[in-house]
């Protein structure tokens, strides 16, 4: 008892004491967690800025952490500020120790003196991967607004992304047929890139022979961010079967920086078309979209013109596939249509749809497949695949344009002078004024005249010629380099005046050394199979030419090695049959073609739907200098495909109907695409069309349809299966069947109830559930007298 008392006063002593301590002790603030970076040595060039002022901010980046951090970036989060030759965001370190600082020195341009304040953010990781961030300032001096006037508006179009071709592989097309091609770009910027749009632009030699099946590749309206690539894709048809070769192109790709500042630049790059590969009778010429700029709430009318190369006549059918949306209303009957077509004549096919308002904008892609019997009884299909843009409610225009622009096309030497000129379109309806024209140089290239062009106004329709002399540093090797000019202009919009800003790029060739000029490039201009459809297990012939491309030197000594090695497993793909896998051409003349032809088997086993073989080629110049050079060649390969079935068996038998049934199995090494199973006979039948969709190896079904009708003593007809294998080639196998059936002999005890039934009609209506009622009543009823009975007389 003692004890509990003691332990009372000591509990209300200690509480009486913490709580005077509340009252003498100060307040301490507590942060939730202590900084691991700090700015220090803080250093600013000059003692007051003024818009336009550049100036250099030096200063030390310290880890007060116990602990090393990584992967250190720093952004300069400030619209009054911009840092120049650099981004917004950009790497101080990739570690820096703990207790260990970093200078950073930042050459910083003052767009307007709305704020001194310079906000930094620093990024890391730290010990624990972990990212993590720590927000600093710097604070600098600004001239007052009494000395200079009304602050200067926000420049954000200094904060540009850039973008520059991010694959090496040249995009390939096939001649006389509908193909994807890809590109693949890189935002080789530290900024954002915000509603990418890429658009191709054919060269006038492609024109009328490649036809594009939408305005722009897809993905559309994306973000990029700095330092990231994307890959994108676009449908095309290559009108002309004999068309082949490189060919340059260009992609105008518009977006935004993170302010809305629009921009447009131009990359090039080439294109290359390789021969036929399969034989199609029946090709889409052009694609028309009604309206031109589809919208919302209104109609949409899909027209295709499609050309036969067939000299024969035939019934084609034409399915639309996609645009199943709920909000795209359909005003057809049908999907498919089936149209005569003439030898080498032109059908037009046209599918009409409503949309609602509801709908959202964006890409919505569709398909239109097309089948045909061929006169030696064949199926053929093709598949073309089109992307529709559906926008809003409007649409615009730009009104400044850019035409004629021209920098050197076969490159220049570094530190050599070159012109780059282009015109200036006002396309507009109103005056556009104070247009200023920038170019903003690098260590890369540079103007040697000044940087800023500037015009007081264009009226509509007037042309303006911009030109500049520049010149590139020295590579030691050949480099394309990025060459972009920054516009702005005020242009009326009502009653209120806006300006406008956005890029127009191209690039330049900087030469390398001659050698590198000059250095022979060895290329695959053409290759095919015989026979067409190669199949894994059989030997087919190889033919492909090779050209040296170079116009001023012979090549000799030249050395193939085909190969085709799976990168996985390191197992050869391609066997060479009756001979090694190496060629030799003694001599090939400066532009020439040398054809070659090679037998090869790809093994059975090969589970793929593409071989790529690659040629190593070794040779040397007229000079003895010696090169490398590999090209590839990607072949379809049909995968081995098998579908087995069970026989033909009959099912239930009713009265009025009866079933046929029959297994089905996929033993083969790929998967039956579209899987289609039918009856075809004479007899009536429910439900016969049994779609199976994208069968998977080694799985099994059962194909069971119901016949109206009284099963007949002979049955006979097919089964229908149909596919597509993984070249898109339709595939048909029929199951017949002959089945005999005979009507089972009644039993006994069914002869005897037919008997009763005879010879007794006027009792057939009554119930034996009536019967056996009435007699438990007689026998109740017995039974409850004779108790009633017993009890009287006892």
């Amino acid at each position: 008892m003692i004890s509990n008392l003691c332990r009372k006063l000591i509990s209300r002593r200690l509480l009486i004491f913490l709580l005077t301590l509340t009252l003498i002790i100060p307040k301490i603030p507590v942060y939730a967690e202590t900084p691991d970076f700090v700015l220090e040595s803080v250093t600013v060039s000059s003692p007051s800025i003024d818009k336009g002022t550049t100036f250099r901010t030096t200063f030390t980046v310290k880890n007060i952490s116990a602990e090393n951090m990584t992967e250190v970036y720093m952004k300069i989060s400030s619209t009054s500020f911009s840092v120049k030759d650099k981004g917004t965001t950009f790497k101080v370190a990739d570690e820096i120790k703990a207790g260990i600082g970093q200078v950073v020195s930042l050459e910083l341009i003052c767009n307007d003196t709305q704020s001194n304040n310079i906000p930094i953010t620093i990024s890391y990781k730290d010990s624990s991967n972990v990212d993590k961030t720590v927000n600093d300032q710097i604070l600098v001096t600004l001239v007052t607004a009494a000395a200079t006037g009304t602050p200067s508006e926000i420049t954000t179009s200094k904060y540009q992304p850039g973008f520059a071709m991010a694959s090496s592989d040249v995009p390939t097309l096939e001649a006389g047929a509908t193909n994807q091609l890809n590109l693949k770009i890189k935002n080789i910027s530290n900024y954002t890139a915000k509603k990418v749009e890429i658009v191709p632009q054919l060269p006038a030699e492609l024109e009328g022979k490649v036809s594009f099946n939408a305005n722009t590749f897809t993905p559309q309206n994306i973000d990029i961010n700095g330092n990231t690539d994307k890959s994108f894709v676009l449908s095309a048809t290559v009108l002309d079967q004999n068309l082949t070769g490189n060919f340059p192109m260009t992609y105008s790709v518009s977006y935004a920086n993170a302010y809305g500042d629009p921009f447009n630049i131009k990359l090039t790059g080439y294109l290359k078309i390789t021969p036929i590969k399969k034989t199609t009778g029946v090709l889409v010429t052009s694609v028309v979209t009604t309206p031109e700029s589809v919208v919302k709430e209104g109609p949409l009318k899909l027209t295709f013109k499609v050309n036969s190369k067939l000299k024969y006549n035939t019934s084609v059918t034409y399915t639309l596939e996609g645009l199943n949306d709920p909000n795209f209303i359909y005003q057809g009957q049908s999907y498919s249509q089936k149209i005569l077509l003439v030898a080498s004549g032109n059908n037009t096919v046209s599918f009409n749809y409503l949309i609602k308002k509801e709908a959202t904008s964006g890409n919505y892609p569709y398909k239109l497949k097309i089948s045909y019997i061929d006169n030696e009884n064949n199926t053929i299909m093709s598949t073309n695949e089109y992307v529709l843009n559906l926008g809003g409610n409007t649409t615009s225009k730009g009104l400044l344009d850019i035409e004629n622009m021209s920098v050197p096309s076969s490159g220049v030497a570094g530190e050599t002078p070159f012109k780059a000129t282009f015109d200036l379109v006002n396309k507009g309806d109103g005056t556009l004024e104070n247009i200023v024209v920038k170019f903003d140089g690098n260590a890369e290239i540079w103007s040697q005249t000044q940087g800023i062009i500037q015009i007081k106004k264009l009226v509509p329709g007037e042309r303006k010629t911009i030109g500049y002399t520049l010149m590139g540093s020295k590579q030691t090797t050949s480099k394309n380099v990025p060459v972009t000019f920054n516009i702005t202009y005020d242009a009326a919009e009502g009653e209120s005046v806006n300006e406008k800003t956005f890029d127009t790029n191209s690039g330049v060739l900087i030469l390398g050394s001659k050698n590198e000029q000059t250095a022979p490039k060895m290329l695959i201009t053409k290759f095919i199979t015989s026979p067409n459809t190669i199949k894994p297990g059989d030997t087919f012939d190889l033919d492909f030419s090779i050209k040296n491309t170079n116009d001023e030197k012979n090549v000799k000594n030249v050395k193939m090695i085909i190969s085709s090695v799976d990168g996985t497993t390191q197992k050869t793909n391609l066997i060479p049959v009756g001979q090694s896998d190496s060629l030799y051409i003694a001599q090939l003349q400066k532009g020439g073609v040398s054809n070659q032809s090679v037998k090869v088997m790809i093994p059975n086993d090969f589970n793929a739907s593409v071989c790529d073989v690659k040629v190593d080629l070794t040779f040397e110049d007229q000079d003895g200098n010696k090169y490398q050079d590999q090209e590839v060649m990607h072949l379809p390969v049909q995968k081995k495909l098998e579908l087995t079935t069970s026989d033909v068996r009959i099912g239930k038998v009713l009265d009025n109907s009866y079933s046929l049934e029959l297994d089905f199995y996929n033993t083969g090494k790929g998967i039956l695409k579209n899987l289609m199973v039918d009856l075809e006979s004479e007899y009536v039948s429910t439900n016969s069309n049994y779609f199976v969709g994208d069968f998977q190896m080694g799985k099994m079904d059962i194909y069971s349809v119901n016949i109206t009708g009284e099963i007949p003593n002979t049955i006979t007809g097919n089964i229908v299966f149909s596919y597509e294998d993984n070249l898109g080639v339709k595939v048909e196998k029929k199951v017949p069947f002959d089945l005999s059936y005979s009507k089972p002999e009644p039993t006994s005890d069914e002869l005897i109830a037919m008997a009763n039934s005879q010879e007794d009609p006027k009792n057939k209506n009554i119930n034996p559930l009536l019967i056996i009622f009435g007699a438990a009543l007689i026998v109740i009823a017995v039974f409850l007298f004779r108790k009633f009975k017993m009890r009287k007389e006892g």
